[in-house]
């Protein structure tokens, strides 16, 4: 197309000559946008341009600069709409670009840029192909790259030469799989996809593969959601799909090899680590077994669609990968149904009580980047062992499990090691004459905090939870020992009770532990489960 041509389209005939322009059959025209200043690396050659100069018209200097930045990136033409229609600033300036015979024209301030652009951007393709829609062109375009090997960068420039604006394409953990390469800081907008001006989710049935984000918000006015879908998205999917098939062809080994270790139907020892080697697990080190029931806290979101949990089972997976590699540590898991099942190799340097913590609370950070409606309860074997040994140590976290979702304490995560206390925690509370009793303790406790907005039930529970070492608690407190030492006294008043005595502080800590369960009885997950 030829500038010529865009003027003697019937949508451009609003757009007047600020002087007469000399061979505009022979200025070619590719691409057309709007731009605000500044220009920076945004023209493209063979380019229109349209703009307000908001920030500069007003300025003689400044406004000089921006055209000269236009005319300098070998732009087709510059077109600008002022209010008021007024375009007295130009005239500073014209004689200067006419002298060089840089097309600059004039738009009625009431005439929409994104319309003359949409229509443009159809010419310039049906010009170049015939009768052929250019959204057409581009599946084609792009079903021959996937045909041929190319990447997702590869697709991306594509689709951001025919869409006209930068492209970035990310899959469910915000990481670039492909970029057009021309935008800003595309690592920060894929991080925080919300920043996008467009974003379209890249799905295959019920499986969430990603996101197109435009880094412009014409896209969704020039170009309805079907013609993106059919047209984009639709060949994206294959890129995806081809990797999504790769990543479960290897994971199923590795979840049928768990899925039969923990369930005994290994007939040997020796079966069970010739297996792990041909698979190349470590047989050497320990692990430590994690069950995890998971539900969605609410559907039909538009963070993925609202589906069974297999459709996004490898996500799920892949963030339990992830979460290992961080720690270098390797890992072994299977997703069957809506039970999680992890084995996670023992480092040589934590306890497994803060080896078992630092994994989980890092694994629900990635969960809740890549599904943020995704929730779990887990049970877990805190004593780590070696690979025969897992099947014993599932049995101890299915245990764990069980205990956390019948007890709706609203606790998250039980460890089986603990489930014993929580377990005799769980009769005490649902008996109401032991409640009763147990409140009546500590109730002068209780009220004390809450008149005098103080702490001392917090207090407490970190002088129990230090194994009532004075010292260790004023720590965990940032309080002076001597302030601690008052606060403890203030509480042997309320309660006419003893921290010096073996029995009363036995009959505290229990009813502090029955106390905190019994205000502690919603679970925020699984609706299955209450």
């Amino acid at each position: 197309m030829t500038l010529q041509d865009f003027l003697n389209f019937s949508f451009t005939n609003s757009i007047k000559e600020l002087y007469p322009i000399i061979g505009a059959e022979n200025i070619r025209v590719q691409y057309i946008s709007s731009l605000e200043p500044p220009v920076e690396k945004f023209v493209r050659e063979n380019e229109i341009i349209f703009s307000s100069a908001l920030s500069v018209r007003d300025n003689p200097k400044s406004l000089f600069k921006f055209i000269n930045d236009v005319y300098e990136s070998h732009a087709s033409a510059l077109i600008f709409a002022f209010p008021n229609n007024s375009f007295q600033q130009l005239h500073r300036v014209k004689h200067y670009f006419q002298e060089r015979n840089f097309p600059i024209l004039t738009l009625p301030w009431d005439h929409l840029f994104s319309d003359i652009v949409e229509h443009t951007i159809k010419e310039i393709w049906i010009q170049d192909n015939g009768n052929a829609s250019y959204l057409e062109c581009l599946q084609k375009e792009l079903l021959n790259q996937y045909l041929s090997g190319k990447t997702l960068d590869n697709a991306a420039e594509s689709i951001s030469k025919y869409i006209q604006c930068d492209i970035i394409i990310v899959d469910t953990n915000k990481k670039i799989k492909g970029s057009s390469g021309n935008g800003g800081d595309m690592s920060s907008i894929a991080e925080d996809i919300t920043r996008s001006p467009c974003k379209f989710a890249i799905n295959a049935g019920n499986k969430l593969y990603g996101y197109v984000l435009f880094l412009s918000d014409k896209v969704g006015s020039q170009f309805s959601p079907l013609t993106i879908e059919q047209s984009v998205i639709t060949p994206l999917t294959l890129w995806f799909d081809k990797e999504w098939a790769l990543t479960a062809s290897k994971m199923k080994p590795m979840e049928d090899f768990v899925w039969k270790l923990v369930h005994h139907e290994f007939t040997s020892n020796h079966e069970i680590l010739s297996n792990a080697e041909v698979l190349r697990f470590n047989t050497h080190c320990l692990y430590i077994c994690f069950l995890g029931e998971i539900g969605f806290k609410r559907r039909g979101t538009d963070i993925y669609p609202d589906s069974p949990i297999h459709s996004v089972s490898n996500i799920i997976q892949e963030q339990v990968i992830l979460a290992a590699q961080e720690l270098n540590l390797s890992v072994m898991t299977t997703l069957h149904k809506t039970s999680l099942i992890i084995c996670l190799q023992k480092d040589s340097i934590s306890s497994n009580l803060d080896h078992a913590s630092t994994y989980l609370d890092l694994l629900e950070i990635y969960l809740s980047r890549a599904l943020p409606d995704l929730g779990i309860v887990w049970g877990y074997d805190n004593q780590s062992q070696p690979i025969i040994n897992l099947p014993l140590s599932y049995l101890n976290a299915k245990t764990a499990l069980n205990i956390s979702i019948r007890s709706n304490t609203g606790q998250a995560r039980i460890c089986f090691q603990y489930s014993i206390m929580q377990k005799i925690l769980f009769s005490l509370c649902y008996d109401k004459e032991t409640v009763a009793l147990s409140y009546s303790t500590i109730e002068r406790i209780v009220e004390y905090d809450k008149s005098k907005n103080a702490d001392l039930m917090y207090t407490l529970d970190c002088f129990f939870k230090s194994n009532y070492n004075i010292s260790e608690a004023a720590r965990c407190l940032h309080l002076h020992r001597q302030s601690l030492l008052y606060r403890l006294e203030k509480i042997e008043n309320l309660c006419q009770m003893s921290l010096k005595n073996h029995n009363d502080l036995f009959i505290l800590e229990i009813c502090l532990m029955i106390h905190n369960s019994v205000i502690t009885t919603t679970s925020p997950f699984l609706n299955s489960h209450g």
